[in-house]
């Protein structure tokens, strides 16, 4: 059946802040905003509440009230749905005044709630819940001094646009906030001469929303469904402002050889893989997903793109999702749903759906320019018991993906970083199978890896040779690339697909490289297809082959963490960047 199409509108929040003693008033209805032009975005409003806080300038206080509105029309473009703790919170860290510089600031962050009775429901920012297009918080009125003299104004300010008036300083967030997150903390400045006591002053948030004619909620979202089993769904029909509203509902199934659905909602699982289970609405909201995964024979890989690649960098991903699929061949148990509430999740959107082996977030984005950092990739959590990776991340500069193209070295990069967020490198030590680390001559020391460097020709009694040059995120988690000079061994990988570097003709995939995996605890391992390879290959061979590019930094240092059986999450390693 056919999707309903995506549509959007802006949320607008009105807040009023006062720069008085700290105790806050409300007012009793809202201030209604003149008709309004287009701002830096485009679409419509929807206004959420407004609010009256009292700032003391002298006491370094900074505090916001919450405002009681009922829901209701105020035009084609504007819809008044609360303010302060009822759909937002706005909350204000390191309130400060400089009388030197007679700078007033604070750090100010925007939650977005969801509850029983408050939240929009919707993520802020964002159209699709991919993408961020920015929240933006823009002074409505002021602001204005209520005591003392003066003239106070916004001080930095990242820009200006029409809202609700010309010339409205706003303070943007690049940034998208589900709901029951809270933004990073952004400073607000202000200049305010050391004879203003207190000002006043009122802002709107405004962000894209995905839903601005309402949408269906289901329930659960994610299922874990194994053949035969069945798991029934419901679903519950919500305005723009996430009030339940009336309508019947249709299910369908984007693929009933996976999963069949009923018209109740009851479910059932048919065959291995990952469907969408849609209820749509008789009316003009849109619908609702459930994602159900299918357990799938042997081992699975799953790509989520969450930014834009070109035909040909998107084959690249799913020819090295083919290549390791062909190689780990079981199955690693158990699937589960987990949900990322609280906790970063690599760089993607929030967390809460069923994995079958490995989901992988696959970004495209600037990170140092030209021929620095060409990607960064690893796991950021792993399995309880196995300590396999569970969810990783591959990010990419955007500015060095064209040119690996240009070189033929991007389908290599590619398989190199994701062999990092299936372990090589990344989880070696966590798993006690490397040693020296941090010193000139660090080894592998899995049983399987060293037997396999024996069959070609390795020799040392420690281990296989890794890397001990480079910088952090390079050194200790890669094959050596050349000869070591004071080593117990001068075996050296030069060419092969996991060294640091990358060569601009051939990086043959070693059976060392596979067979690590066994000892890393991934079931099933197949090194038949390994490529033809030697080892110590000649400087001349390697000179022919044309210049290498170094892998600078490539392996992901933050932050591990472990999903438990039953969903609970605790943190493995912490933030090693």
């Amino acid at each position: 059946m056919c999707r309903k199409a995506m549509n959007w509108k802006w949320l607008v929040v009105l807040l009023s802040v006062s720069a008085v003693p700290t105790a806050c008033y409300e007012r009793t209805t809202p201030t209604s905003p003149p008709a309004v032009t287009e701002g830096p975005g485009s679409g419509t409003f929807t206004i959420v509440g407004a609010l009256t806080c009292m700032v003391d300038v002298s006491a370094r206080s900074f505090s916001y009230q919450r405002q009681h509105l009922t829901a209701g029309q105020l035009g084609p473009r504007f819809m008044i749905v609360g303010g302060q703790d009822l759909f937002v919170t706005l909350a204000s860290t390191n309130v400060s005044y400089n009388p030197g510089t007679e700078v007033f600031s604070a750090d100010v962050t925007v939650e977005n709630l969801l509850g029983n009775t408050t939240g929009i429901g919707q993520p802020l920012g964002t159209v699709d819940e991919i993408e961020a297009t920015g929240v933006r918080v823009f002074f409505h009125t002021g602001p204005n001094v209520t005591s003392g003299e003066g003239t106070v104004t916004v001080a930095n300010e990242d820009g200006t646009g029409t809202y609700t008036a010309s010339n409205q300083p706003y303070h943007e967030y690049d940034e998208f906030v589900p709901a029951l997150q809270t933004s990073s903390a952004k400073t607000w400045e202000w200049d305010v001469p050391g004879t203003v006591t207190t000002f006043v002053f009122e802002v709107y948030v405004e962000a894209d929303v995905p839903h601005s004619n309402g949408f269906v909620q289901t329930d659960p979202v994610y299922a874990w469904l194994p053949v035969p089993q069945t798991v029934q769904l419901s679903a519950t029909v919500r305005d723009e402002v996430n009030r339940q509203a009336s309508g019947s509902i249709t299910w369908s199934s984007s693929d009933p050889t996976i999963a069949t659905v009923n018209s109740s909602g009851l479910v059932t699982a048919q065959s291995g893989g990952v469907v969408e289970i849609i209820a749509s609405s008789s009316g003009p909201e849109d619908d609702g997903i459930t994602r159900v995964t299918v357990p799938r024979d042997g081992y699975q890989i799953d790509l989520r793109y969450l930014t834009t690649l070109t035909e040909t960098q998107e084959q690249a991903f799913e020819d090295a999702k083919a290549r390791w699929e062909s190689h780990l061949t079981g199955d690693v148990s158990p699937g589960a749903i987990f949900n990322s509430q609280g906790y970063p999740v690599c760089d993607g959107p929030p967390f809460y759906e069923a994995v079958d082996d490995l989901l992988i977030y696959v970004i495209v984005e600037y990170i140092d320019g030209p021929s620095g950092i060409l990607g960064v990739a690893g796991p950021c959590y792993v399995r309880s018991g196995s300590l396999l990776p569970f969810l990783g991340k591959m990010r990419f500069d955007s500015a060095d993906l064209a040119t690996m193209e240009a070189n033929g070295t991007l389908d290599d990069v590619i398989l190199h970083e994701m062999a990092h967020v299936l372990g090589l490198g990344s989880l070696w030590g966590l798993k006690s199978l490397r040693t020296g680390t941090g010193t000139s001559d660090p080894r592998f020391t899995g049983t399987n890896a060293r037997a396999a460097y024996a069959t070609l020709g390795g020799t040392g009694t420690s281990g296989v040779p890794v890397e001990g040059t480079g910088g952090a995120g390079t050194r200790d988690g890669h094959w050596r690339e050349d000869s070591c000079s004071g080593c117990e061994t001068t075996d050296y990988f030069g060419n092969e697909l996991m060294t640091g570097w990358i060569s601009s003709g051939t990086n043959p995939l070693s059976v060392v490289t596979i067979d690590q995996f066994t000892d890393l605890g991934y079931p099933g391992v197949d090194n038949s297809g390994a490529d033809s390879y030697t080892l110590n290959p000649s400087s001349q061979a390697l000179l022919a082959e044309g210049p290498r590019f170094q892998l600078v930094e490539d392996i992901w240092l933050g932050p591990y963490y472990v999903v438990h059986d039953d969903g609970t999450v605790t943190i493995l390693l912490p933030d090693r960047r």
